[in-house]
C-alpha cells in the first residue's frame, strides 16, 4: 500500500467541486465507483456536501495557497480488502496527517489494475476556519503505511524511493502514456562509463542526437531535434561526478552529426510498429478533421460578422439621406448597438461550436489501445497492453481460475466488458459480479453472486478447457465445486485433493437423487398397493381367464402391469391413476357382408358423430396443434442463432432429432417456455443438448410440478415424470 499527494501546480485553478466531480464520475463504467463516503459534513448528499465545503473555504479570506488536499491511497495488484478495512485505513491515514476533524469526501475506485481510494480534503477547519498544511507529510504517510500493512496483514510495499524527481516523472510518463521518455532513451543508448574525455562524451552524445551543456550550477542534456532537456543528475551523472571522472567541463566545439534521434515510440517488449502506425494515422486524421472543422467555423464566424457590418453600414447610409430628423442621433446609437449585439452573438455561437467540436480529442497511445481492445477485441492489441512492461511474478492470493496450459489471449464472446485497464486486464460485469481476465487467470471479485460464479466457471471452461486450476480461499473452492456438481458442468481440476472432493460430492449427489426417485410414493400409491395385496387370488383367476379367452380369438384387454382393467381393485377415486391399456390381439372387423339377409339395410354407416373432434399431431402421447409445432421450431432457431454470440447457450434440437436409443431415453428437466400461449418443455440430454418438445395441457401440468434437474423418461408412447419436489400436506 502506498499514498501520494496530488499537487495542484496552480492554486488559483484549484476547485473542490471539480475534483469531487472527477472522482465520483462513473465514466459509463459500472465498476469504477465502488463506494462514496462523506465525513464531517451535515449532509449525506455529494452535491450538498460540495456546496457546504466550498462555503467553508470561502469563509477563510486570508489563505492564498491551495485550500484542497487531494490524497491517493493505492493497494498492490490483486489486493481486495473488505469495505470495513478500507474505511478504517482511510480514517487512520487522515488522522495521522491532522485532518481527522476536517471535511472530506472519499471515493473507492475499481476501474484500474490496483484498487485505490481518492480523498478530497478541505484544508480549512470547519470551526476554527484555519488552514492546516501538514509538514513533511510524506514521511508521516509512509510510516503509517508500514503500520497499517502489519495491522491489516496487507502485502508489503516499498516506501523508500531511491529515484530522483526527474526519473519519477519519466516513469509516470511511461506508465500513464505508454511512450518512452527521454531519460530512458539516454540510459539505453549512451554509456558514460566507457568515455575518458569530454570530447569522447560529446561525440557519443552527438551521434545519438544529443548535446550536453552547462545551465546554472549543473549540466543538462538536450535532444537536438525536439529541444527536450533533462538534468544530467536525473540519469545518475551530476556535474561533480562527471568532472571527477573527466576533468573540468569543456563545451563541444565540433559540428553535430546525428546518426539517430530520440523518438516518442511506445514502451513494449513486442513488435508494435504496425499497430502504432495505425494509431498515428488515426491521430493524424482526427487532427486534420479538427483543423478542417475549426477553419469552417472561423469562416462562418467571420462571414456573420461581415454581414452584420454591411447591414449596419446600409442602415447608416439610408439614415444619412434623411433630413431634419430630430431622432437621427438616437437612431445611429441604435444601429451601433445592434451591430455590437450581432458581433457578440456570432462570437458566442463560434465558441459553443468549437467546444462541441473539441469533444473528439486526440487520446494517448495507451488510452487508444484500451479503446481498441474493448471495441474490437483484437488479441494483438491485448498482447501489447499485457507485455509493455516486465511481468509481475508476485503471487497474489486471489480467488481465480487458471490452467497450466497457455490459453489464447482472446475476449470471451457475449460477455459484457465494463472496461479494459492499461495493463490489459479485461473487466467483465456479469450478474452483478466482477470477473477480471489478465490473460493468465480469471479472477473473481469479493461478494460474487451464485450466477456470477457460474458465469465465471463457464468462462474459464471456454478459455482454458475442461481441466482447471483453482486458487484462493477454501470457502471459494468449496463453492466452486458444489456449483460444478449441482449444475452438472463438465470440468475437472488439476489439484488431486480438489478433484477427489468433486468426485465424492458427485457420487453422493447421484446416490441421493436415486434414493429420492426410488422412494417418492404418494398416498394413493400406498392405498392401491394395499388393495392389490388383498385381492391377489381374485386378480390371478381373472388374469388366467383372460389369457384362455385370448387363445380362442376374442379381445384380450390387460394393463401393462398384468392386472386386468375390469378388476374391482380400482375404484372411481383412483381411476385416473390407471396405467395405459392395450389390445394384445386384433379381432375380425364386421363388414356389410356379415349382416344377415333378413336385415332391412345391409350398408355401413358413419359413427364419427359419437366421437369428440380432434385435430393436430400426436407427440409422445399428446395431441399437439400445428401452432405449437411452429412455435417450437421458431424458438429453436432463435436460441441456436444466439449461441454463436453468447458462449453459455447450449445447442437446441427438435424433438424429432432425439434418438431414443431403442424404446426409451432418460433426460433431465430444464424448464418450460411459452411462445404465443404454446407450452414448450425443455429437456437436457446427457451431452448438454436441449430438446424442445411441445406438450399438451396434461403433460404441462405434470412437468410444472417438477424441479430443475428431475429425471424424465421419454418413450414412444408418452413421457414419464419422476419429481423430487416435496408434496405440501
Amino acid at each position: 500500500m502506498i499514498t501520494k499527494k496530488v499537487d495542484m501546480k496552480n492554486a488559483s485553478k484549484s476547485s473542490f467541486s471539480r475534483l469531487v466531480d472527477y472522482i465520483s464520475d462513473s465514466q459509463a463504467k459500472e465498476n469504477r465507483v465502488a463506494e462514496i463516503s462523506i465525513t464531517n459534513c451535515n449532509s449525506n448528499s455529494v452535491e450538498w456536501a460540495k456546496i457546504e465545503i466550498e462555503a467553508t473555504q470561502k469563509l477563510n479570506t486570508r489563505a492564498v495557497s491551495d485550500k484542497t488536499y487531494h490524497l491517493l491511497i493505492s493497494f498492490r495488484p490483486g489486493e481486495q480488502p473488505s469495505l470495513e478495512t478500507l474505511k478504517a485505513i482511510e480514517s487512520e491515514i487522515c488522522k495521522s496527517i491532522g485532518y481527522e476533524e476536517h471535511q472530506r469526501i472519499s471515493v473507492i475506485h475499481n476501474d484500474t489494475d490496483d484498487l485505490h481510494i481518492h480523498i478530497a480534503i478541505n484544508k480549512i477547519h470547519p470551526e476554527k476556519l484555519t488552514l492546516h498544511e501538514p509538514y513533511n507529510d510524506y514521511y508521516t504517510r509512509d510510516q503509517m503505511c508500514v503500520y497499517l500493512e502489519e495491522k491489516y496483514n496487507l502485502e508489503k510495499d516499498n516506501h523508500q524511493s531511491k529515484k530522483s524527481k526527474g526519473q519519477s516523472n519519466a516513469n509516470d510518463m511511461e506508465r500513464i502514456a505508454g511512450i518512452e521518455s527521454l531519460i530512458t532513451y539516454i540510459k539505453r543508448e549512451c554509456d558514460f562509463e566507457l568515455v575518458s574525455t569530454w570530447q569522447e562524451l560529446h561525440k557519443n552524445l552527438n551521434e545519438k542526437g544529443l548535446d550536453i551543456k552547462l545551465k546554472g550550477n549543473g549540466l543538462i542534456i538536450e535532444d537536438i531535434k525536439t529541444g527536450l532537456t533533462t538534468k544530467a543528475s536525473s540519469i545518475g551523472y551530476s556535474k561533480s561526478k562527471l568532472e571527477t571522472q573527466l576533468g573540468i567541463f569543456t563545451p563541444n566545439k565540433e559540428p553535430i552529426k546525428a546518426v539517430k534521434n530520440y523518438r516518442r515510440n511506445p514502451v513494449s517488449y513486442l513488435d508494435s510498429r504496425a499497430i502504432y502506425s495505425k494509431y498515428l494515422s488515426e491521430k493524424k486524421n482526427n487532427r486534420d478533421n479538427n483543423s478542417k472543422i475549426y477553419k469552417e467555423l472561423r469562416a462562418k464566424r467571420d462571414r456573420l460578422i461581415e454581414e452584420a457590418k454591411k447591414r449596419a453600414k446600409l442602415k447608416r447610409e439610408v439614415l444619412k439621406l434623411t433630413k431634419s430628423n430630430p431622432f437621427k442621433k438616437n437612431l445611429y446609437s441604435s444601429i451601433n448597438a445592434t451591430l455590437l449585439k450581432d458581433i457578440e452573438r456570432a462570437k458566442g455561437n463560434y465558441q459553443q461550436e468549437i467546444l462541441a467540436a473539441k469533444i473528439i480529442k486526440n487520446i494517448s497511445w495507451l488510452d487508444w489501445l484500451k479503446k481498441e481492445a474493448q471495441q474490437t477485441g483484437d488479441k494483438n492489441v491485448l498482447a501489447l497492453l499485457r507485455n509493455r512492461t516486465e511481468s509481475d511474478n508476485t503471487t497474489h492470493h486471489s480467488n481465480s481460475f487458471s490452467s497450466k496450459y497457455n490459453a489464447d489471449e482472446k475476449i470471451v464472446p457475449g460477455a459484457r466488458i465494463d472496461t479494459v485497464t492499461k495493463k490489459g486486464n479485461v473487466v467483465y460485469r456479469v450478474a452483478n459480479s466482477t470477473i477480471i481476465d489478465d490473460g493468465k487467470k480469471l479472477t473473481v471479485s469479493n461478494g460474487v453472486t451464485s450466477n456470477g460464479l457460474e458465469a465465471a466457471i463457464l468462462m474459464a471452461q471456454y478459455r482454458y478447457g475442461n481441466k482447471l486450476a483453482l486458487s484462493g480461499t477454501d470457502d471459494f473452492k468449496r463453492k466452486v465445486i458444489e456449483l460444478v456438481v449441482k449444475k452438472g458442468i463438465k470440468v475437472t481440476f488439476n489439484d488431486p485433493i480438489i478433484e477427489k472432493y468433486r468426485q465424492n460430492l458427485e457420487t453422493q449427489n447421484d446416490r441421493q437423487q436415486r434414493h429420492r426417485s426410488g422412494t417418492t410414493v404418494n398416498r394413493f400409491t400406498r392405498e392401491r398397493s394395499g388393495e392389490r395385496n388383498t385381492s391377489t387370488a381374485r386378480t390371478r383367476t381373472r388374469e388366467t381367464k383372460f389369457k384362455r379367452t385370448a387363445l380362442s380369438g376374442t379381445i384380450n384387454i390387460r394393463r401393462n402391469t398384468g392386472i386386468p382393467i375390469t378388476g374391482r381393485s380400482n375404484t372411481v377415486r383412483s381411476l385416473s391413476e390407471l396405467s395405459m391399456d392395450s389390445i394384445t390381439q386384433r379381432t375380425e372387423v364386421l363388414l356389410s357382408r356379415n349382416a344377415g339377409n333378413d336385415l332391412e339395410e345391409r350398408g355401413t354407416r358413419d359413427t364419427s358423430s359419437m366421437r369428440r373432434p380432434v385435430s393436430g399431431t400426436r407427440i409422445f402421447g399428446g395431441i399437439i396443434s400445428d401452432d405449437a409445432i411452429l412455435a417450437a421450431k421458431k424458438y429453436i432457431e432463435e436460441r441456436n442463432s444466439k449461441s454463436n454470440k453468447i458462449f453459455d447457450i447450449k445447442k437446441h434440437i427438435h424433438y424429432n432429432e432425439l434418438n431414443l436409443g431403442g424404446t426409451s431415453k432418460t433426460v433431465s428437466y430444464s424448464g418450460m417456455r411459452y411462445i404465443n400461449n404454446n407450452a414448450l418443455a425443455l429437456l437436457k440430454t446427457g451431452d448438454d443438448i436441449i430438446v424442445v418438445i411441445p406438450v399438451s395441457k396434461a403433460i404441462e401440468t405434470k412437468l410444472r410440478k417438477c424441479a430443475i434437474g428431475d429425471s424424465i423418461t421419454i418413450t414412444k408412447g408418452g413421457i414419464k415424470v419422476t419429481s423430487t419436489k416435496k408434496v405440501k400436506r
